[in-house]
C-alpha cells in the first residue's frame, strides 16, 4: 500500500510539474506574440512616416530645384 501511495505521489508531482511547465510555455509564447505585434506595429508606423515624409518633401525639393535653375 505504501508503494502505491508513493507512486501516486510521484505521478501527481510529475503532473503538477508538467502543468507548471505548460503554463510557463504558454505565458512565454503569449509574451513573444505580444512583442511581435508591437514590433510589427512600430515598423508599420515607421514605414508610413517615411512614405509621408517622402510624399511631402518631394514637391518641395522639386520646387527648390526649379527655383535654383
Amino acid at each position: 500500500m505504501d508503494d502505491e501511495v508513493l507512486e501516486a505521489e510521484v505521478v501527481f508531482r510529475h503532473a503538477v510539474e508538467d502543468a507548471k511547465n505548460e503554463l510557463k510555455f504558454d505565458r512565454e509564447r503569449a509574451e513573444k506574440n505580444q512583442l511581435n505585434r508591437a514590433l510589427g506595429a512600430t515598423v508599420a508606423v515607421v514605414i508610413v512616416a517615411l512614405l509621408l515624409s517622402h510624399i511631402i518633401t518631394t514637391p518641395l525639393e522639386n520646387e527648390i530645384n526649379e527655383n535654383n535653375s
